[in-house]
């Protein structure tokens, strides 16, 4: 996809490359596995992958590099281009795709763009845009840019097929290059569907004069000005039109422009006495802008004399624009009507076609009708069918002829038995080769720590298997596996040489000898590191990867009920993950993030590896991004990174417990306020889906994104908590006055931290009322202290009933608070604001009544069992407590409720349901 991400994208070359990618997805996704492929040393991923979001496709991307400053401008970039060229084709060959699709090939002399050193192993097609700067050689010279042309136009001869965009370009390409014609094919271009006529009594006079201050009709042009596009002429031919049509029409020149080339319009527009206001240039404009620029013109002019295809005309037409274009190259191929072409080598004869249609109003309908009529026949869903007819012909026609394509590499040969596997998994570690195993496996398989991660991840660590995991375990090093069943040594070694050729790691470590002998002398050790680095990260790695983001957990675990969601959940997916997926907790720090193998090991009761370093996280691509742990305070650091992850193919997954801060801001410190403003927004450009603890979270989240989201929002699912109850959750002991209070009167329990939303201060009124009354009932409050509530806890510590009906646990662990649920009388949850209620769940599981306030999120999460009451005010809420513990009614019925491994499992799901196939690649 580098005809996306290079200056290309600002012109037809980038427009051409996108849409026919995306057409192409539409019309295939059913029958081929479809992946892009992005080169990361360049910009432009953000935007293609957003334009095709937009049609609703979530495709598999991938990228290669970053291997920059490669350049062919700069004489210093050879050896690092001939480096990072043989990267390219190896990421290419990595990916074992049937076709490879180069988008534009042209491309690379003053950016990091990049073809393969040797063309794939894959049938390889290219689209064939113009072979122009071959009509004039002599312009060429012999510079730099030459001898980077005439490479390009080798690439181009080595591939199997190319895929030229009109007729026109596939004569010149079969005349010029002497290649086969059967191994050309026409497939056209096509004109965007928002490129539509303006709708009927629909004037965008205004919208002009107030977004470029064009006042009068005008003549139109758009696209590109390097000498070929002929600009000036049309310049010139305006300049000649007599005066009062030129008083009273403008010429309009869209599109990005540098600042030489405008000194050059200007220069030119002085000696034709052209006024400024005469000749207006927009500078580039948006899709939607063009669109009505189109629709509104008086004539589009396009008067290049080379052209490969000429998308500005077809747009144009397909706007209803009367449209007049040069009688050159592949234009009257798409124009398809001699009375909308002129001959621009006369100037004359273009000012005379301008004039005609502007005085003309019969001439500028009728060709109005015809080009809205022509450019009917050009769409890309044809240009998709053509395409992969083409390569749906021609795959069968490379694998006969090229059945392997692959090259033999001498790499070390380890004869292992069941006797000396342990010994020589080392030196197979240090130095990669392949493996003849002979005999059966031993009876038990690997049994430490760190060979049971490499197996299976931390689901691994601590069980026993059988013999065969060696050979798997030598799987995840070797350059394949051959088992000698008594076969001869000629055969052997011919079984040996074929893994050779066809593994991966053997491919990879066959181009790191390459480079070293050819090229390495020349680069710097940074340069090796990049290239390196780069090599590893283009060979698919064996498993996909969950990345969970616990960067704050794992260095503080306050006890929050976020927190609780987390370990819940990270616990069940460590230890039975999702099938074929590998669970990886990670942390950021010091800039990158690293592996957190020590929290992932506690979490689950096991013996942290040391052979298991916390080094940073590489990315391949397969991976799948989740923040299931709060990271409001890490992603102002972190964002960039992940947004290059996010470029690199990685999937975008962040859990959003609440929007309380946007809800309830009276609740929360004002820089908390900003900090989760600045958050969500981050996230919501992030993120491919948000998953929201309950469906009132997603409900309110999708109100705001449709207020204050991107344009392109990401997904919003709910999959809700849960809430175990088991043995090891079982209270022990409490101090003896708690004890004693919950043995000798009715109890009400609050569970949450000290903060302004949870109602503490509204119940401790109510209950001081109470007690005033003469009920004689107790307070528990278990929770740590938060944030704007000094006054509260001071309230709390001076209280005369403090440690006699009054308690207040701020440090309490799991089993003192499951030993309050099992004698409390009561749950109180007065709180004004909620992502989930989780203690309703974990209280009502253990048959305790609940008093809640009548938020709908309770609702949803504990339907009619609560006791509920609405009202702000301490009266009100003693009033409702003293009914409730003077009749004591019984709980009404609650929703099924899920376990964690349920709750797991649903998240897990809704993840998934992001993951896409990918086999071929787009590039």
């Amino acid at each position: 996809m580098q005809g996306v991400q290079t200056d290309s994208r600002h012109r037809g070359i980038g427009r051409y490359c996108l849409a026919a990618a995306r057409a192409t997805l539409e019309a295939g996704w059913h029958s081929h596995d479809i992946s892009l492929m992005f080169n990361a040393a360049l910009d432009g991923v953000d935007r293609a992958v957003d334009m095709l979001a937009e049609a609703g496709l979530q495709v598999e991307r991938r990228s290669f590099g970053p291997i920059r400053n490669t350049s062919s401008d700069n004489a210093a970039n050879d050896t690092r281009r001939l480096a990072a060229e043989r990267v390219y084709t190896f990421a290419l060959d990595a990916q074992d795709a049937d076709v490879v699709w180069l988008g534009s090939v042209v491309e690379g002399f003053s950016s990091d763009a990049l073809v393969p050193h040797a063309m794939p192993k894959a049938l390889t097609v290219a689209t064939l845009y113009d072979l122009i700067p071959l009509h004039n050689p002599a312009k060429l010279g012999k510079s730099r840019a030459r001898d980077w042309y005439m490479r390009r136009i080798a690439t181009l001869r080595q591939c199997d097929v190319l895929l030229a965009i009109s007729e026109w370009v596939r004569s010149d390409a079969i005349e010029r290059l002497g290649i086969e014609p059967d191994r050309i094919v026409t497939i056209g271009a096509g004109v965007d569907q928002r490129f539509i006529p303006a709708a009927t009594g629909t004037s965008h006079a205004e919208w002009v004069a107030e977004r470029f201050g064009i006042e009068r009709p005008y003549v139109m042009y758009s696209g590109g000005f390097d000498e070929r596009k002929n600009v000036l002429a049309l310049v010139e031919s305006y300049a000649s039109l007599p005066d009062d049509l030129r008083r009273r029409h403008s010429l309009v020149v869209v599109g990005r422009i540098d600042p030489p080339v405008e000194a050059r319009f200007v220069a030119e527009m002085s000696r034709l006495r052209l006024r400024p206001e005469e000749v207006i240039f927009t500078g580039f404009v948006s899709d939607e802008d063009l669109v009505q620029l189109y629709q509104a013109c008086a004539v589009f002019v396009f008067p290049s004399e080379s052209e490969g295809f000429g998308l500005p005309v077809l747009e144009a037409m397909a706007c209803g624009a009367p449209t007049l274009a040069n009688d050159a190259c592949s234009l009257p191929e798409v124009v398809g009507n001699s009375e909308a072409l002129f001959d621009a080598a006369n100037p004359g004869s273009m000012s005379a076609r301008i004039q005609a249609v502007l005085t003309d109003a019969e001439l500028s309908e009728r060709l109005r009708r015809s080009g809205l009529e022509r450019a009917s026949h050009f769409t890309w869903s044809s240009v998709a069918a053509r395409f992969l007819t083409a390569i749906e012909t021609h795959v069968p026609r490379k694998r006969a002829l090229h059945p392997s394509g692959m090259q033999a590499s001498s790499l070390p040969v380890f004869h292992m038995d069941q006797g000396n596997v342990a010994r020589q998994l080392s030196d197979l570690r240090r130095r990669p080769g392949t493996v003849i195993w002979s005999g059966p496996p031993p009876e038990a398989g690997p049994t430490e720590a760190s060979d049971r991660y490499r197996l299976g991840g931390y689901a691994q660590i601590g069980e026993t298997g059988d013999g065969r995991e060696w050979l798997c375990l030598l799987a995840e090093d070797a350059t394949g596996i051959v088992l000698d069943e008594g076969m001869s040594a000629d055969r052997l070694a011919a079984e040996v040489n074929e893994v050779q050729c066809r593994h991966t790691l053997a491919q990879q470590l066959a181009v790191e000898r390459d480079i070293a002998g050819t090229l390495a002398h020349c680069l710097s050790d940074d340069d090796l590191a990049r290239v390196a680095d780069a090599l590893a990260r283009a060979r698919p790695a064996p498993h996909a990867r969950w990345l969970i983001d616990v960067t704050h957990i794992s260095v503080s675990d306050v006890g929050t009920g976020v927190h609780r969601v987390v370990r819940s959940i990270l616990r069940e997916w460590l230890r039975e993950p999702p099938k074929g997926i590998r669970i990886e907790p990670i942390a950021y720090r010091d800039g990158r993030y690293h592996h957190a193998h020590a929290y992932a090991c506690k979490l689950i009761g096991a013996v942290w590896p040391s052979e298991l370093p916390e080094d940073i996280v590489s990315i391949f691509g397969n991976e799948t991004y989740i923040a299931l742990d709060w990271t409001m305070d890490s992603l102002p650091s972190s964002a960039a990174l992940l947004q290059t992850w996010r470029r690199a193919g990685v999937k975008m997954h962040f859990i959003v417990h609440d929007l309380l801060p946007l809800i309830l801001p009276d609740t929360f410190h004002s820089q908390t306020q900003q900090s989760f403003s600045n958050w969500i927004r981050t996230i919501t450009g992030l993120a491919d889906s948000l998953h929201c603890v309950s469906r009132s979270t997603a409900t309110d989240l999708q109100a705001w994104l449709e207020d204050h989201g991107p344009l392109l929002p990401p997904k919003v699912t709910a999959f809700g908590l849960g809430a175990d109850v088991g043995p090891t959750l079982v209270g022990g002991s409490l101090s003896p006055g708690l004890e004693k209070a919950l043995a000798s009167r009715p109890s009400l329990l609050m569970v949450g931290t000290l903060e302004p939303r949870k109602g503490h201060a509204q119940a401790l009124d109510a209950l001081e009322l109470l007690w005033e009354s003469g009920l004689d009932v107790t307070l528990i409050i278990i929770g740590q202290r938060g944030w704007l509530v000094n006054d509260l806890i001071k309230r709390l510590q001076t209280h005369r009933e403090n440690g006699h009906r009054l308690f207040w646990l701020d440090t309490a662990g799991d089993e003192t608070l499951y030993a309050v649920y099992e004698r409390a009388t009561v749950l109180l949850n007065a709180s004004r604001g909620e992502g989930y209620g989780l203690p309703l769940i974990e209280a009502a599981q253990r048959g305790k009544p609940v008093i809640a306030r009548a938020l709908r999120v309770f609702r949803e999460v504990a339907g009619d069992y609560p006791s509920y009451f609405d009202t702000d005010t301490p009266a009100g809420l003693a009033t409702h407590i003293a009914r409730w513990l003077a009749e004591r009614p019984s709980p009404g019925t609650h929703p099924p409720w899920k376990s964690w491994r349920e709750s797991a499992n649903l998240l897990a799901r809704a993840v998934s349901g992001e993951q896409s196939r990918s086999a071929c690649h787009v590039d």
